[in-house]
C-alpha cells in the first residue's frame, strides 16, 4: 500500500527501492517497561559489572522483583540461576534459541 501510494504522488524524482523493515526477533529492550513484558523469553544481556563471573550471558528471565531480573542460564549444558539488577544492565536484547 505504501508503495503504490508512493507511485501515485511520486515525491522523490529519482529510481529508488523501497525497503521496510521491523524490530526483528532480536530487537533490543530500550526499556524496565519493555524488559518487564520480556519475562518468560529468552535475551541476551551484557553487564556493566561482571556476576558470577560472566560478563554476558544468553538466558530465559524468569520472573522480575523489585528491579531485580530472576534469570535461568546455561553453562557447560547445566542450567543456573542468578538474580541480576537492572541497574547492572549495560544492553539487553531479545535473543534467538537455537
Amino acid at each position: 500500500l505504501v508503495s503504490a501510494k508512493l507511485d501515485e504522488i511520486d515525491p522523490i524524482n529519482q529510481e529508488y527501492y523501497l525497503e521496510i523493515s521491523s524490530p526483528g526477533l532480536e530487537r533490543p529492550l530500550k526499556t524496565f517497561e519493555a524488559v518487564q513484558k520480556s519475562v518468560g523469553e529468552y535475551v541476551y544481556i551484557e553487564l556493566k559489572d561482571p556476576k558470577n563471573g560472566l560478563s554476558e550471558l544468553y538466558g530465559t528471565i524468569l520472573s522480575i522483583e523489585d528491579g531485580v531480573l530472576n534469570m535461568d542460564y546455561m553453562v557447560k549444558n547445566i542450567h543456573k540461576k542468578c538474580a541480576i539488577e537492572y541497574a547492572n544492565i549495560k544492553f539487553i536484547r531479545m535473543a534467538v534459541k537455537f
